[in-house]
């Protein structure tokens, strides 16, 4: 849960969201945004309208109801945390960047 901040749409993320997807669970988002986007992009768990405590309450009440989709939200989950967040290939394309940037540039001649 977040305040409907704008600057908070495409230059945050919650603490834990890393964590829930890596854990295998869905989440529940408050915002819209980018986190909101990969959320129904992979369908790895809920997005709810700001200042809307109502359609907070009605999502939880879905998933409890029906725990079949909350499975396939847990597994759809997982797949982005290792698809898209894996620590160890976010370091390696980090690695790899660095090495490629501290590269000394030719200089041609001519």
């Amino acid at each position: 849960i977040l305040a409907n901040v704008p600057a908070f749409y495409y230059g945050t993320s919650p603490n834990k969201f890393f964590d829930y997807l890596a854990a295998s669970l869905p989440v529940l988002n408050n915002y819209p945004g980018w986190l909101a986007d990969l959320i129904r992009e992979y369908e790895c768990g809920y997005v709810v309208e700001p200042n809307k405590p109502e359609m907070f309450a009605q999502a939880l009440e879905n998933a409890a109801d029906h725990p079949e989709r909350l499975e396939q939200m847990r597994e759809q989950a997982l797949m982005l945390a290792r698809s898209k967040f894996d620590r160890r290939e976010l370091a390696s394309r980090f690695v790899a960047w660095l090495e490629h940037t501290a590269k000394p540039k030719k200089v041609s001649e001519g």
